[in-house]
């Protein structure tokens, strides 16, 4: 394994409370409206299931996802969110037997996710106003003022036809 992205992602990730460990993520693509991320956090006890769930700060909760066991011992999935700075994650852990535990509520930053990426999606798209500019019509109307200055000067210096030129 080389040092460097293995240090990397010590850095970029949260370590939680027993009974989880470790705890990080990292982003694969987004959308204007959706981040697809991939999870991972280490469970210390014996589960048959861990859940990721995600909630934003006004307690509204997003849809529980089941997180598969890796070879590595971790549990971790790809996992699409809606993109906003403002989400937390919580893991819950659910034994084979007994009462489930939930992780304390980690920001995505804090899982590893430059917030710099998910605050351009937060900020509006900026609105485009028209600008004033000559358009094809005003373009028209200038030629035809133009002919009709031209006409009015010929006709003005033209001699007319009961005046003679001595």
């Amino acid at each position: 394994m080389r040092p460097m992205p293995f240090l990397l992602a010590l850095l970029l990730s949260v370590a939680l409370s027993p009974p989880f460990g470790e705890a990080s993520a990292r982003l694969i693509g987004f959308t204007p409206t959706d981040v697809t991320i991939e999870v991972s956090v280490e469970v210390q006890d014996s589960a048959s299931v861990v859940l990721m769930r995600g909630q934003d700060v006004s307690g509204q909760e997003l849809d529980a996802v089941a997180l598969l066991l890796r070879d590595d011992g971790t549990w971790g999935a790809v996992v699409e969110l809606p993109a906003r700075s403002d989400l937390r994650i919580i893991f819950e852990l659910i034994p084979v037997g007994g009462v489930s535990t939930l992780s304390e509520a980690s920001t995505l930053a804090d899982l590893g996710i430059d917030p710099q990426r998910l605050t351009l999606v937060d900020r509006p798209a900026p609105v485009e106003e028209p600008t004033s500019r000559p358009g094809l019509a005003w373009i028209i109307v200038a030629i035809i003022a133009a002919l009709a200055a031209l006409a009015l000067l010929v006709v003005w210096a033209r001699p007319s036809e009961g005046s003679e030129i001595q």
